[in-house]
């Protein structure tokens, strides 16, 4: 039976006589009949690149920007008989669904695409963006995105980052929420931080960060340097009651805090 469903996916496959396409966002999605069978395949997500960060992020500053939406028109179908700003690069075929626009409505922007977003680097996005308030990451791909170095960097009033994306292949963060002064909580349980070699100033002058969530997914396992991570972080403390000691400010501390193992990071906890 096996073999035979087996055999029939590969025949489905390039049965293009039979093959209905149906566009969903961010994926191609195929039904293919075969007798009274029908097999749905979902291909290869189709991304939209994003423009180069130093864009978006001179951008952000001179429109005093507050929060800031990555997602699809999934959630936002209203935004389609609206004006955006076009804010993606690609070749002279896309065709107007492929492509990256943002809408300001009040002190929001948007950002929004049928394909998923695609960033080749977040280095410095929002830097200096001091009115900014949340971000919010949906529909969002950073598959190939070697740094995020001094991407929230002097955001004194962020409150809210929400990640979807796991950073897997990320290599530098240093500096990433360096002097957010306004941020109490971070929730980067969905980060995998094996391959990070830079946390340096990581959240160096976050006065007022209380409690950072990881899950087993983060490591420091290529860490070369850390230096000063923790740095004037006076209200951190790990979840199991470790608090911040002005001596004890590098990348040793960024790990869960257990009985036995001191650590500034608090588990994930399960809903």
């Amino acid at each position: 039976m096996l073999r035979r469903l087996i055999i029939i996916a590969v025949i489905a496959t390039f049965l293009s006589a039979a093959l209905c396409v149906n566009f969903a966002y961010g994926k191609y999605t195929m039904k293919v009949n075969v007798g009274s069978l029908q097999i749905s395949v979902v291909q290869e997500e189709r991304r939209s690149q994003l423009s180069d960060s130093g864009e978006l992020n001179s951008y952000f500053r001179s429109n005093s920007v507050r929060d800031v939406k990555f997602d699809s028109y999934d959630n936002y179908p209203q935004m389609r008989r609206m004006r955006g700003t076009d804010v993606g690069e690609y070749g002279e075929s896309a065709t107007d669904d492929d492509k990256v626009k943002m809408y300001i409505r009040g002190n929001t922007a948007y950002i929004l695409s049928e394909n998923v977003i695609y960033a080749s680097s977040l280095e410095g996005m929002f830097k200096n963006c001091s009115s900014l308030r949340s971000v919010e990451f949906s529909n969002f791909d950073v598959r190939d995105v070697k740094s995020m170095k001094e991407m929230f960097a002097n955001c004194t009033s962020l409150t809210k980052a929400v990640f979807n994306f796991d950073a897997g292949k990320t290599e530098d963060m240093s500096r990433m929420f360096y002097r957010c002064g306004n941020l109490t909580s971070i929730d980067l349980s969905k980060f995998d931080t094996s391959s990070v070699k830079n946390m340096d100033e990581m959240f160096e002058s976050c006065r007022n960060l209380v409690s950072i969530y990881v899950s087993e997914r983060w490591s420091t396992q290529s860490v070369i340097t850390g230096r000063n991570m923790f740095r004037n972080c006076v209200k951190l403390q790990g979840g199991n009651g470790t608090k911040y000691r002005w001596r004890d400010v590098s990348y040793t501390m960024a790990r869960i805090d257990k009985n036995g193992t001191a650590g500034y990071l608090t588990a994930e906890t399960s809903e």
